[in-house]
């Protein structure tokens, strides 16, 4: 899977750039941890069952695209000049910059697992400080964990991942600050993208 997904990338950019069309009307839930301030650790969540997308490819391209969406903060059209303006300045930039290696689902389990309740023991102190009335709070108005951009209740967040890891592949990793990783993940029933 990891090797064959870079090489797709640059072989495959009609079906790519259909891929990236159609991503905005698939099922895909976005869990955002946002702590409000640069270089402070926070992490984005993409998910969607299998049966959304017609491969891996699929659904590494459309959780990737909906991620590089949210944190741009753009409102643009799921259109062909989009797609193509995806897939030339950010794909081939980007993408292609990726490691691909293959890692342990076991490890990779544990460290978003502990990302995740690391991020809910600062989200819960930070709540302690700085009371909220929750509302209608979208993201990114203030620090908070957010489930499709709706902030949600801190003490009710609990991160799961649906079934086993059957694949795991690390994208990016960095030594710097808090140490920052990349994973696209395929379970049982999913694809996950976790990001830092």
């Amino acid at each position: 899977m990891n090797l064959l997904l870079k090489e797709q990338l640059y072989n495959e950019k009609d079906t790519i750039i259909k891929y990236i069309v159609s991503s905005s009307k698939k099922n895909i839930q976005s869990t955002i941890a946002y702590t409000g301030k640069e270089y402070d650790p926070q992490f984005w969540v993409y998910r969607g069952e299998k049966d959304n997308f017609e491969n891996e490819l699929d659904g590494l391209i459309s959780l990737w695209v909906k991620l590089l969406y949210d944190v741009e903060e753009w409102k643009y059209e799921y259109d062909m000049e989009f797609a193509t303006n995806i897939y030339d300045y950010w794909i081939m930039k980007e993408m292609t910059k990726y490691k691909y290696l293959k890692v342990s689902p076991k490890s990779t389990f544990n460290y978003i697992s502990s990302r995740a309740k690391e991020m809910k023991v600062k989200q819960l102190n930070r709540r302690k400080e700085h009371p909220i009335d929750y509302g209608d709070v979208e993201y990114p108005s203030i620090a908070g964990i957010y489930v499709d951009k709706i902030i949600c209740k801190v003490e009710d967040f609990h991160f799961h991942i649906s079934g086993s890891i059957i694949n795991a592949i690390e994208l990016s990793s960095s030594e710097y600050g808090a140490g920052y990783k990349e994973f696209f993940i395929e379970t049982e029933t999913e694809y996950i993208l976790f990001s830092e």
